[in-house]
């Protein structure tokens, strides 16, 4: 196939935009992913808690902020996805491994995808195109593509995309794509979580923790 085509700054907008999407709501639920809950994984939990809880989290951050725009969950087969109103884009979260987000290099995804998977990216590819990839006729599902993560602590950043894989490898993992639109880099600098007062309805005083466990 033909290189994927790469889009960066301007042009990642306007993309983002013919899909019904905006880099800060992508942006933004990635922050609280990691803030709330991947930042505090510590050495003591097994070594794939943090891929786990970003993919568990994230998916739900995602969910909670399209569904307000009329998106819709499915968990079809166990492939949990969040489909847009006219059902023509799918959106899937996964880890990526260190290409992720940078333009020069081609990223590949960490854990192996299953049939389901395979299946899901097959049919969305059974589209008219018309020569222009955002006007297309889907005739098996929905578009598939794929938010990917990848949190590097060496460079201090998480760095993110959102790509429409072209096919799934022989080692099971997606490597080749259609599509990636860049994303900002986000610094993993966590900002500290607000205070809750006191619910009254229910009675329960939940409160930021702070310091180490005693």
């Amino acid at each position: 196939m033909a290189q994927a085509l790469v889009y960066t700054k301007h042009e990642a907008t306007g993309r983002l935009d013919e899909l019904g999407l905006t880099e800060p709501l992508l942006r933004e639920a990635v922050e609280w992913t990691y803030a709330y809950h991947v930042a505090e994984v510590t050495e003591n939990e097994p070594p794939y808690a943090q891929g786990m809880i970003m993919y568990i989290k994230l998916t739900r951050a995602l969910r909670d902020r399209l569904l307000l725009l009329g998106w819709q969950r499915d968990n079809s087969r166990n492939y949990s996805t969040t489909i847009n109103p006219d059902r023509s884009l799918a959106i899937a979260v996964a880890g990526g491994d260190e290409s992720t987000g940078r333009e020069d290099e081609s990223p590949s995804t960490i854990s192996r995808k299953g049939k389901a998977t395979k299946d899901a990216i097959i049919k969305g590819q059974m589209a008219f195109d018309y020569g222009d990839t955002s006007r297309s006729i889907q005739l098996g599902g929905p578009q598939i593509w794929i938010l990917l993560v990848h949190v590097d602590p060496e460079t201090d950043e998480l760095r993110l995309e959102l790509a429409r894989p072209y096919s799934v490898t022989g080692k099971d993992c997606i490597s080749k794509w259609q599509e990636r639109i860049i994303l900002q880099a986000i610094p993993l600098i966590s900002p500290p979580l607000p205070d809750v007062e006191t619910t009254d309805e229910i009675g329960i005083d939940i409160r930021r923790r702070s310091g180490d466990a005693q």
